[in-house]
């Protein structure tokens, strides 16, 4: 590229986000890559009044002005003594604007313009010059000892004549309103949300890399706004001191000139569209055929561009999530899916060999595959178990798994996880924190499969009064017991092996304020778990075991017996053990759990739900959502909806 191609400035958008531009002809290369026309490199100048300096300045003695005046030229004209050629077109700017005087003369300005090799530089011959690195020989940049000293009242300040290099452009209202939302917005994303995503890394990398990241990528950016405003959509700006204040997702007072004229509904939907426009501009361009592609790894954009679309699919969940757009959540979770496999596809296709067991993927592409494939897991489950359908990510896949940092070895012909074939007698049967969490999921995953492919749910269309049905009837016809054998082991040996840091810290009785004036008296304790891992671990636990004890089967040799004593014993255990664990969900949510797990009880609590069938439990229960989409946002209206339908059946 020839020097000609080259501005001398960075453009108007690099300049605005101070970020490094190449500066290249008619349009940077930065703006092409984020699918932004470049506005150019014409700049805004500024008008400064200098009238009150000038007068000053001529006000002066006359004499004395000159006297200085031919000191600071003489001092000013050193610079010539430099071979033109090493000289900058940038520092002719420098000299005119902060001496008038010298670019009155013309004999500088004269010397730069008519001299054709100025303007033709030789890169090599220039940075091989050594003292002269910015076109200033420092040997002769110091003074002559006979110039005396000038005063500073008689110097201008560099950083006022230039305003190009040093002052920032002014931003037009729009442009200021925006950038202060998006401030307001990524740092309630930080405090409030990321935490949610966060609960299974350790690394928090939603709360630490991603709103680093945003910064420079525009389909990050608007997805952090959007999930940040519709949040603050659901609680109601106007509502802030209606929120419970002891929780820390509470709204804290925001800026008056930005709370009173925001819709945050309607920024939310905004900033959502610009998101998924984004996202389709990424995807068009990592489908796009490689140019570069090497052993090593992607070119540094293509890597950028799949980062960016595994860290923002899983916000836009949230976002679905707090909208109720469960068929969008469909949608971006199935393409999330044939985007990881995408990735690992272009992984294996460079590192041939085992498929099963591939090397690590590329460290900067892990962080963002691992922090989000837990994230997409979770929706996974929830998306299944709303509309009883088979989950998205395979639980068989252990290229998948193994490339999120969960390890399975295979066991009579299928992957399992390590951690729960170990040996539980050992001598360190517990699990860590982390490994203990993503089993869980995985054996979440198990179970909706299986409940599936038992054939007791059509294709996700079936009301949820048919799981509450379940609660009753423990007999079922379909496939045979082996698979829910296994998941009964798999429960026993997860529970078996879970880490000290698990265990409640606190039992206390919780007081409910709309109970305590009634004549209803609900012995429940709330359990308070200190680590999120563990709060957010222990309600899903008891959530997979209600399911299991719903959907398993019961053999017609269980309930031989002459007098039907026996199937009445079956019946009453199974009633006890799915009451325990429904209360237990109930304890671990009237505890006050952490923030980060609030946003995984919505599942368990309705499932809880279906399930406690006394009106004080029931009362609990609603009381418990209630508290939670007030706490966080996320509505829980459809849910109390559908337990109250429910209810009402049983009643009747």
């Amino acid at each position: 590229m020839q020097a000609t191609d080259i501005a001398q400035s960075s453009c108007g958008r690099c300049r605005d986000r101070r970020v490094k531009c190449d500066r290249r002809k008619p349009g940077c290369r930065r703006c092409e890559k984020y699918a932004q026309q470049c506005p150019g490199y014409e700049r805004r100048r500024v008008f400064r009044d200098q009238g009150p300096g000038l007068h000053r300045r001529f006000s002066r003695n006359d004499s004395g002005y000159r006297e200085t005046s031919s000191q600071t030229s003489s001092a000013t004209t050193l610079p010539p003594a430099v071979d033109p050629p090493t000289a900058g077109a940038s520092d002719t700017n420098v000299i005119t604007d902060a001496s008038p005087e010298v670019a009155s003369t013309g004999v500088l300005q004269d010397s730069i313009s008519d001299d054709d090799r100025f303007f033709d530089l030789d890169p090599a011959v220039y940075y091989e010059q050594e003292g002269q690195l910015c076109g200033v020989d420092f040997s002769a940049s110091h003074p002559a000892p006979d110039i005396p000293p000038v005063t500073p009242c008689e110097v201008e300040v560099p950083s006022s004549t230039d305003p190009e290099e040093v002052s920032t452009p002014d931003l037009s209202p729009a442009d200021t309103r925006e950038n202060t939302l998006y401030a307001l917005l990524v740092r309630r994303f930080v405090k409030i949300i990321s935490p949610w995503l966060d609960v299974f890394d350790p690394d928090r990398y939603f709360g630490y890399v991603v709103p680093i990241r945003a910064s420079r990528s525009s389909l990050l950016r608007d997805s952090l706004a959007a999930v940040a405003a519709k949040q603050l959509g659901n609680l109601g700006c106007h509502t802030e001191t209606q929120c419970n204040t002891d929780s820390s997702t509470a709204p804290k007072p925001l800026d008056p000139t930005v709370a009173l004229s925001v819709d945050w509904s309607f920024e939310a939907a905004s900033f959502y569209d610009r998101a998924i426009r984004s996202m389709i501009n990424a995807l068009q361009s990592i489908a796009s055929p490689i140019q570069i592609e090497t052993r090593l790894g992607s070119p540094p954009d293509r890597r950028e561009a799949i980062d960016d679309l595994l860290s923002a699919m899983p916000i836009l969940l949230v976002y679905e999530l707090m909208d109720n757009r469960h068929l969008s959540m469909v949608q971006h979770l199935a393409g999330a899916r044939h985007l990881l496999g995408f990735v690992l596809q272009q992984h294996e296709a460079r590192t041939p060999g085992d498929a099963a067991y591939a090397p690590s993927l590329e460290q900067s592409v892990q962080k963002a595959w691992k922090a989000s494939f837990w994230n997409l897991v979770c929706f996974d489950y929830v998306i299944s178990y709303a509309g009883r359908s088979k989950p998205s990510i395979g639980f068989p896949d252990a290229r998948l798994w193994h490339q999120s940092g969960l390890s399975l070895t295979e066991v009579d012909g299928q992957f399992v996880p390590a951690s729960l074939v170990g040996d539980i007698h050992s001598s360190s049967p517990k699990m860590t924190e982390t490994i203990a969490c993503r089993t869980l999921l995985w054996i979440i995953l198990r179970i909706m499969d299986c409940v599936v492919s038992d054939g007791q749910v059509s294709d996700g269309q079936q009301a949820n009064d048919q799981v509450h049905q379940r609660c009753r009837t423990t007999c079922h016809q379909g496939m045979g017991t082996a698979p829910w054998e296994q998941v009964d082991e798999y429960l026993r040996n997860w529970y078996m092996a879970l880490p000290d840091t698990f265990e409640p810290c606190l039992r206390a009785p919780q007081p409910f304020p709309a109970l305590a004036s009634s004549s209803i008296r609900a012995p429940l304790q709330g359990f308070f778990i200190a680590n999120p891992m563990g709060a957010t671990a222990l309600p899903l636990y008891h959530f997979s075991r209600i399911l299991f004890l719903l959907h398993s089967h019961v053999t017609d040799e269980t309930f031989n017996s002459p007098t039907g004593s026996r199937r009445i014993k079956i019946y009453r255990q199974f009633s006890r053990q799915v009451n325990h664990h429904a209360v237990e969900i109930c304890s671990v949510a009237a505890g006050q759990p952490p923030p980060a797990a609030q946003m995984h009880l919505i599942q368990p609590l309705h499932l809880a739900g279906l399930c406690l069938d006394s009106q004080e439990q029931q009362s609990i229960i609603k009381g418990l959502l209630v508290d939670l989409q007030r706490q966080t946002g996320f509505p829980t209206e459809r849910v109390l909806k559908q337990l109250e339908e429910d209810w009402d059946e049983d009643y009747d």
